[in-house]
């Protein structure tokens, strides 16, 4: 049980980690940032409904959504990405994969709100990104910023207890907190 409890604080007190993996007894690596943690994870087929490669897609449409931020950022028309409310405008099959992050999709995109459209939907003026069946539109938020996850949202300054944080926050402050599935 020492050896695992050694595991889990080695990335928040590494050195002290360090010092009780010295004086374990028996055989070990060198040191508890080269042990194998977990020796039997299960492993989901790479094309699974939620596998590697649908993770890969998402990380690459994360990416094309920077791309499209930074150059806002750029322009100085945007400071950050929790700035931002991004709409998708996707093919019929990345529509559907997408739609099963529900609103972790915001999350994911690391923005302050995430919203899918069909592709037939994107306006002239949407950005086009090299992922086929992917246009995209990114836009500052005019909601008011919370003040503890700094995500924008319509409902900071609703809640007379909480007027300078968001219903999601104040969830996780005063009732019993998020439950996320994905992100």
């Amino acid at each position: 049980i020492i050896c695992a409890l050694t595991h889990w604080v080695a990335p928040i007190i590494s050195y002290t980690a360090e010092e009780i993996w010295e004086n374990l007894p028996g055989e070990r690596p060198e040191s508890v940032m080269l042990s194998q943690w977990y020796g039997d994870l299960s492993t989901i087929a790479p094309s699974a409904v939620m596998g590697r490669d649908y993770w890969q897609a998402a990380i690459d449409i994360r990416s094309a959504v920077n791309r499209e931020m930074e150059s806002q950022r750029s322009a100085g028309v945007m400071r950050g990405s929790l700035d931002a409310v991004v709409t998708l405008f996707c093919s019929p099959d990345l529509l559907t994969a997408l739609k099963a992050l529900g609103d972790e999709l915001r999350f994911m995109l690391i923005t302050s709100g995430a919203n899918l459209a069909a592709l037939e939907d994107a306006p002239a003026d949407s950005a086009q990104t090299e992922i086929e069946g992917l246009k995209l539109q990114v836009v500052v938020s005019a909601d008011e910023k919370c003040e503890r996850c700094w995500h924008r949202s319509s409902d900071v300054g609703q809640i007379e207890q909480h007027p300078t944080i968001c219903g999601r926050c104040v969830e996780n402050v005063d009732g019993a907190g998020e439950r996320r599935r994905f992100v």
